[in-house]
């Protein structure tokens, strides 16, 4: 019988900020989401992980070994989109394995759960090359939620930031069952 385990994995981290708005680091925002993500996940009976809970750097390969070490039922990567400003505004983007897939059902899912948020738009892509995609032994996604050096998408990241996690596991949860 498949596992119930959920990996969170707050991209970035140590060093690596990630995208930068002022004082404003993607690492942060990223660490916050995946833990406030996991208390809903656990909420519904999930066991969780997290490739880290604290502000430390680990590279893409030590987080795809963590993962493949567990035998989950998925991973989900935070980001943060960082490209100069209304390219990308009140979005959602996706990174998953391949279409046709769990990850990009959960993707779906995850959009229309935050799309009443403000977060009006959502795009899906598949990137072969990035190991924590193709390197993990389970279906696994990156989730970017909003564009950091939108003022306005800040505003709806921190004001519905309950809610997006609650989303966010709503999401995961209308895909993969939870086994006891």
């Amino acid at each position: 019988m498949p596992t119930s385990t959920i990996i969170l994995d707050a991209g970035h981290g140590g060093n690596s900020l990630g995208g930068a708005y002022g004082f404003r680091y993607e690492k942060d925002d990223n660490l916050r989401l995946a833990l406030e993500v996991g208390k809903y996940l656990t909420e519904y009976g999930y066991r969780i992980e997290y490739t880290r809970t604290t502000d430390i750097f680990l590279s893409q390969i030590d987080r795809v070994n963590f993962a493949n070490s567990l035998r989950a039922s998925l991973l989900l990567s935070f980001c943060r989109m960082g490209e100069e400003l209304c390219i990308n505004e009140q979005e959602v983007s996706f990174e998953v394995d391949s279409m046709d897939s769990i990850s990009e059902s959960i993707a779906i899912n995850i959009a229309l759960e935050l799309r009443p948020l403000g977060f009006i738009n959502y795009r899906i892509v598949v990137r072969t090359e990035l190991p924590i995609l193709r390197d993990t032994h389970m279906p696994a996604m990156t989730i970017s939620v909003g564009n950091l050096k939108s003022t306005y998408d800040n505003y709806l990241f921190d004001t519905w930031f309950n809610e997006i996690a609650a989303g966010i596991a709503r999401g995961i949860y209308s895909i993969i069952p939870v086994y006891s």
